[in-house]
């Protein structure tokens, strides 16, 4: 699986209009939401964009501080990385798109091949949430919409494939969303994932 990385101008102005329009459902289901500054949900479109040409330079700087480490934490764990997808029973992209952004949540996805992650100055910690949006965008068709599963119970079941054993290299000290509910045996049954002992084990998968 092949992963580029992105931060332009015109994708976090989207991103961040996306975030404002969704800023109801964040606050609904527990999400604390990083915005531009001074914007909330009655700002207008103009002031969106204002505000993010503003923050965008410095941001910019970060990635372009980041890019080539990254690249290269990427590339020393391609093998595991691709390994693990290949566990997985349903249609998996050739290239995951990585768009940075400094607003929302940590990340999110838009399948087929689109996901979003917070920039911060940790490699490491990015790598654990491309592992992680990456997928979302595998199972949500298959699995996820198939089952009508929850938000929650979607998330315990990311966070829980995220510690698996063979990831355990990447997703050192992973940390489990505190919302997130129990997964159950029929869930567990349902997914097409060949290495799955351990959440059969444990319904929480931790």
């Amino acid at each position: 699986m092949n992963f580029t990385l992105h931060y332009t101008l015109k994708n976090e102005i989207e991103h961040a209009r996306n975030m404002v329009s969704k800023l109801g459902w964040f606050e609904k289901n527990g999400y604390k939401i990083k915005l531009p500054n001074r914007i909330d949900i009655n700002s207008s479109n103009d002031e969106i964009i204002k505000a993010v040409e503003t923050e965008f330079p410095s941001a910019n700087k970060i990635y372009t501080e980041l890019k080539p480490q990254l690249k290269r934490l990427i590339v020393e764990n391609t093998k595991i990385i691709n390994y693990y997808f290949s566990l997985f029973g349903y249609n998996t992209p050739d290239t995951v798109n990585v768009y940075f952004t400094i607003y929302g949540p940590g990340g999110s996805y838009s399948p087929p091949n689109k996901i979003s992650v917070m920039l911060n100055n940790s490699p490491n910690w990015i790598l654990k949430m491309i592992i992680h949006e990456t997928i979302h965008i595998i199972i949500e068709q298959p699995f996820i919409k198939k089952y009508n599963i929850s938000h929650w119970e979607k998330e315990a079941i990311v966070d829980a494939l995220c510690m698996s054993k063979i990831l355990k290299n990447i997703c050192l000290n992973y940390k489990p969303q505190k919302q997130t509910k129990k997964i159950s045996t029929d869930l567990i049954n349902n997914l097409n994932f060949k290495e799955k002992t351990f959440l059969i084990k444990n319904k929480e998968g931790y």
